[in-house]
C-alpha cells in the first residue's frame, strides 16, 4: 500500500476543493514531489515513454498493488501489456526468439538508460550483438530458450577455464567447481563484470565472516568503500587469499608515502619484510591504523624479553610502563636508533 494511502494522508496528492489536473491531484507528475530519490532513475538518455510523459500509472498503481513497487502486474505481463511480443520487429530486435518467454528486466532498465534500447549499462557482448544462439538453442528448436550446456560448461565453452586460472595457483573454489552465476548475470548488469550487486555485496554473500568486520570502528578505505577487487583479483592469483600483489607491493600501491621508509637504516623488521599483516587487520579493526591488537599488546607479542625484564627495574618510564610505546618510537623505522 502507498505509504499515504496507508496513513490516511489524501492531501499529499489531492486537492480537498478544485484543481486544473485531473484526479483532483496538486499537480502533474505528482509522484516525484515526494520521491526525489528516484530522479536518478529517470536521469539516463533514453527514457521509457511513460517516463518521459510522467505517466508513472502506466505501470504503477497509485494507491495499492498486489505487486511490488506498486506495479499493476508483474515481469513480462505487464511489460506485454503495451509492447507486443508477437509483432514481427520485436521477434527480429531479440535475435528471432519470443522474448516474452524470457525476463525483461534481465537485459532493460525499467525507466532509463544511457544504452539504446534501454539496455543495462554492462551487456553480455552475445546479448549486445544478438548472438543468442551462443548459449541457446536455436529459435526454431523445440525448446529455443533452452541452454545448450549448463552451468560452467556452458561459461567455458567461450571463456577459458585455464585463462582464469593463469594468473596463479590460488583459485576462486567457483572457478573451479561454479557456478558462475553466484557472482555474474548471464544478459545485462548495472555492474561491471555482469555483477549481479556491487562487489561488496556480492562477496559478502559468502564471505560473511568478514562482513562482520564491518562493524568495526577502523574500517580499510576499499573495504568500506566495497572495492573488493583494489586487493583481490576475480578469480586466481600466486598469492594466497587471491590478492592482487604481493603483500608489501600491494599496500605500497596505495601507501606510497611509507614504502621510502623501507631503506631505513632501523625499520621495523616486519615492514621490511613486507610482512603488514604482522600488525595490521586489512578490512577493519577496533584500534586505530587498523592495528591487529592496541599498540602495547601488539609490541610485547613480540618484544616480550624487553617489556619483562625492564618492568623489574626500579624506576620505570611512564610511557613504557603504560604501554604507549609509539611516543617515542617509530612503528615503521627511522634513520637513528
Amino acid at each position: 500500500m502507498h505509504g499515504a494511502t496507508r496513513r490516511g494522508d489524501c492531501l499529499t496528492c489531492h486537492d480537498p476543493h478544485a484543481t486544473p489536473n485531473r484526479k483532483l491531484l496538486k499537480k502533474e507528475n505528482i509522484c516525484l514531489a515526494c520521491h526525489q530519490n528516484s530522479k536518478k532513475l529517470f536521469a539516463g538518455q533514453y527514457q521509457h515513454l511513460p517516463v518521459k510523459d510522467g505517466s508513472c500509472l502506466k505501470c504503477h498503481q497509485a494507491h495499492s498493488s498486489d505487486y511490488p513497487y506498486h506495479l499493476k502486474n508483474i515481469g513480462n505481463e505487464l511489460c506485454t501489456q503495451c509492447h507486443d511480443a508477437s509483432e514481427s520487429n520485436f521477434i527480429k530486435g531479440h535475435g528471432g526468439y519470443n522474448a516474452a518467454k524470457g525476463k525483461c528486466l534481465d537485459c532493460h532498465q525499467a525507466h532509463s538508460s544511457d544504452n539504446e534500447k534501454m539496455l543495462k549499462q554492462y551487456m553480455h557482448s552475445p546479448i549486445s550483438k544478438l548472438k543468442c544462439e551462443n548459449c541457446h538453442n536455436s529459435p526454431d528448436s523445440g525448446q529455443p530458450l533452452g541452454l545448450k550446456l549448463e552451468g560452467k560448461d556452458l561459461c567455458y565453452s567461450c571463456h577459458s577455464q585455464d585463462s582464469l586460472e593463469a594468473k596463479g595457483s590460488h583459485h576462486h573454489p567457483l572457478v573451479q567447481e561454479g557456478p558462475c552465476k553466484t557472482c555474474h548475470l548471464p544478459h545485462g548488469s548495472s555492474y561491471k563484470n555482469l555483477m549481479p550487486d556491487n562487489p561488496a555485496q556480492v562477496c559478502l554473500r559468502c564471505h560473511n565472516k568478514t562482513g562482520e568486520e564491518a562493524k568495526s570502528h577502523y574500517l580499510h578505505r576499499p573495504f568500506e568503500t566495497g572495492d573488493c577487487l583494489v586487493c583481490h583479483d576475480l578469480h586466481s592469483s600466486p598469492e594466497d587469499k587471491l590478492l592482487d600483489k604481493k603483500y608489501d607491493q600491494l599496500c605500497f600501491s596505495c601507501h606510497k608515502q611509507e614504502e621510502d621508509k623501507m631503506i631505513e637504516s632501523n625499520a621495523h623488521q616486519p615492514f621490511k619484510d613486507g610482512r603488514c599483516s604482522i600488525c595490521h587487520k586489512p578490512h577493519g579493526s577496533y584500534n586505530q591504523h587498523l592495528l591487529n591488537k592496541s599498540v602495547s599488546k601488539l609490541c610485547i607479542e613480540c618484544h616480550q624479553k624487553v617489556y619483562k625484564e625492564d618492568n623489574k627495574k626500579k624506576y620505570v618510564h611512564d610511557p613504557f610502563l603504560i604501554g604507549e610505546c609509539t611516543r617515542c618510537h617509530d612503528e615503521i623505522g627511522r634513520a637513528h636508533v
